[in-house]
């Protein structure tokens, strides 16, 4: 969607229809008509068109910003507006490793961060799309180590439509 309107790019009917099947499976993983729904599971499409946005700035801006300077810019704007939430919401870790896996966050975050920036100057969005969707396995995998959660059979299944739906965008466009 983003593509059209920012990049002035034209969207064939087949990709429009697996970007619908994308969001019946982010619809899958939030359930927003159950009783378990939550006003915070709205943050997975703020993380969908913030990643997209990333990506096309990225794009747009590789290869004529250094990687440097477009990473001290990305995350100064991610916490300016961040910052009012976190200020509002912030409770303190109890304990050294709570602040350890907090800093780690940081600090991981931001070396991805870098890679996923180095990598566009070497491949277009589209080829470095499916790569992302490695975050839903490592969440996941993050999410049971640190916190003791298993994702439920629903979760799963929406991140496969969500998987599917981006490996196939993938898979049509290296014919």
């Amino acid at each position: 969607f983003l593509s059209v309107s920012v990049l002035r790019e034209r969207v064939e009917p087949w990709r429009w229809g697996v970007i619908l099947l994308g969001f019946i499976g982010v619809l899958i993983v939030v359930r927003p008509f159950g009783t378990a729904f939550h006003p915070a599971m709205l943050m997975i499409m703020y993380n969908a068109v913030a990643l997209a946005l990333y990506s096309i700035m990225t794009r747009r801006l590789s290869g004529i910003v250094a990687v440097e300077t477009m990473q001290f810019y990305m995350g100064l704007i991610g916490t300016a507006l961040m910052a009012p939430f976190a200020i509002w919401a912030w409770v303190q870790p109890d304990t050294i490793w709570g602040m350890v896996v907090l800093v780690s966050l940081g600090v991981l975050g931001w070396g991805g961060h870098q890679l996923l920036t180095n990598a566009h100057r070497f491949g277009t969005a589209n080829q470095l799309m499916p790569f992302t969707y490695s975050f839903l396995v490592f969440v996941a995998i993050w999410g049971y180590l640190l916190f003791g959660t298993v994702p439920d059979a629903g979760t799963i299944l929406g991140a496969i439509v969500i998987m599917s739906a981006g490996l196939i965008i993938w898979h049509k466009e290296q014919k």
